[in-house]
C-alpha cells in the first residue's frame, strides 16, 4: 500500500486561510501551493484563539496523487486539533481520511502562557489504507512526520492605565425677535480604565493589541440652566450627577497598533456608561476617531497625551457621544506591552 511520503510535492501545512478571526484578509480558499518546507501564512497567535487550516497537494512516494482511503495524523503538542476522529492513544491527534487531498480542519491554541512562546503542529502519514467502517478513524496509527508548523503563541497580559477627562462650562445667548434664550452650565465628567492588554495578531508589519480585562470607575456632572428672556425656566433646566464602577451595562475597550519596527502607534478607546436619570438625563459616550491618539513606542513602554482645544462660551455639551477631540477633552495613558516571544 502506498504510503505519504516527504518528497518536494508530498505536503504543503500553511495554505493557512483564516476565515473567523478578521487577523488578516486572506479570503482565497486556492492560497494553497506545493512546498517541501510547510509554512503558515499566520504563525502569530493570540492564546486560545482558533485558526481554520487547511491541507493540500499530499501525493504519495512516487509523487502520486493519494488514495481516497489514505490517510493522515495532525497532532499538535500544547494547542488542539479539532475536526476528524480522536486517535486512541494519542489525546492531543485527530486521524483524517485524504479523500481528495484537500483537507479542511480547525486548530486552537492553548490558553495562557505557553512555554516557549509556541506550538508545534506535525503532521504524520499512515499505512493504514481502508475505509472507516472496515478500520476505524481512531485505530489509525501514524508512522512517520511529513511536516510540520511551528505557531507562535502569545499569552501574556500587560497592565495598564488610561484616564479619559473632559471639563467645560458655558454661557451663550441666542435672539430673536421673540426675545433672547441663554444657557449657563457645566461639564465634568472622567473615567479611569485600568487593563490588561493582550497581544492579538500581526498583519503588514503592525502588531495588534486589544483589552483582553478592563476595570473601570467613572464619574460626570452636568447642569445646564435656562433664562428666557432673563428669567430662569426651571423646567427646561438640566441637572444630571453619578459615579461608580462600569458594571455589565457599561463597557471599556482598548485597541492598539503599533509599528514593529518603527514603534509609532495608534491608540483608539471605547467609553460608554450607562444613562443616568435625573433632571434630565446624561451618559459618558466616547469612541476615538481614528489616529487621533499616536506616538512612538518606548521599548514596551506605550505612554502618552492628548488634550483637545478649551472650551469656548458657546460650547454648549451636547447629549451625544464624543469623538475624543471635543473641546474640554483630555486623554493620559502608560500601556505596558506583554511579551511577544
Amino acid at each position: 500500500m502506498p504510503r505519504l511520503g516527504r518528497g518536494p510535492r508530498s505536503l504543503l501545512i500553511g495554505g493557512l486561510v483564516l476565515l473567523s478571526t478578521g487577523a488578516a484578509p486572506f479570503t482565497e480558499r486556492s492560497s494553497a501551493r506545493t512546498s517541501d518546507r510547510p509554512e503558515a501564512i499566520k504563525k502569530d497567535l493570540a492564546a486560545g484563539e482558533t485558526i481554520d487550516l487547511m491541507i493540500a497537494e499530499l501525493k504519495d512516494e512516487r509523487g502520486r496523487e493519494a488514495r481516497p482511503f489514505n490517510r493522515i495524523v495532525v497532532e499538535a503538542d500544547r494547542g488542539g486539533v479539532l475536526g476528524g476522529e480522536a486517535v486512541d492513544g494519542r489525546p492531543r491527534a485527530r486521524a483524517f481520511p485524504v479523500d481528495d487531498g484537500l483537507l479542511e480542519l480547525r486548530y486552537r491554541a492553548p490558553d495562557g502562557e505557553v512555554p516557549g512562546g509556541a506550538d508545534i503542529l506535525a503532521v504524520y502519514d499512515s499505512c493504514d489504507v481502508a475505509r472507516p467502517e472496515v478500520w476505524p478513524l481512531a485505530k489509525t496509527r501514524p508512522v512517520r512526520k511529513i511536516g510540520e508548523c511551528r505557531l507562535n503563541v502569545h499569552g501574556g497580559v500587560g497592565p495598564g492605565t488610561v484616564v479619559y477627562r473632559r471639563t467645560l462650562s458655558w454661557d451663550s445667548t441666542w435672539s430673536n425677535q421673540a426675545g433672547s434664550t441663554t444657557y449657563k452650565g457645566s461639564l465634568s465628567e472622567e473615567v479611569t480604565v485600568r487593563v490588561g492588554l493582550r497581544y492579538t495578531h500581526t498583519y503588514k508589519d503592525n502588531d495588534y493589541y486589544r483589552a483582553a480585562t478592563t476595570s473601570a470607575t467613572y464619574s460626570f456632572s452636568y447642569a445646564n440652566d435656562v433664562f428666557i428672556n432673563g428669567r430662569k425656566a426651571d423646567v427646561l433646566s438640566e441637572r444630571v450627577e453619578d459615579s461608580g464602577a462600569f458594571g455589565p451595562e457599561d463597557s471599556a475597550s482598548i485597541n492598539l497598533i503599533v509599528g514593529r519596527k518603527s514603534g509609532a502607534y495608534t491608540l483608539d478607546i471605547g467609553l460608554h456608561s450607562r444613562e443616568k436619570q435625573g433632571r434630565g438625563s446624561w451618559y459618558i459616550g466616547v469612541n476615538t476617531l481614528p489616529e487621533l491618539l499616536r506616538g512612538t513606542a518606548d521599548g514596551r513602554t506605550v505612554k502618552g497625551s492628548y488634550a483637545a482645544r478649551g472650551a469656548g462660551p458657546a460650547d454648549w455639551a451636547d447629549h451625544g457621544g464624543s469623538q475624543g477631540n471635543d473641546p474640554g477633552t483630555s486623554f493620559i495613558w502608560n500601556l505596558e506591552l506583554p511579551d511577544r516571544r
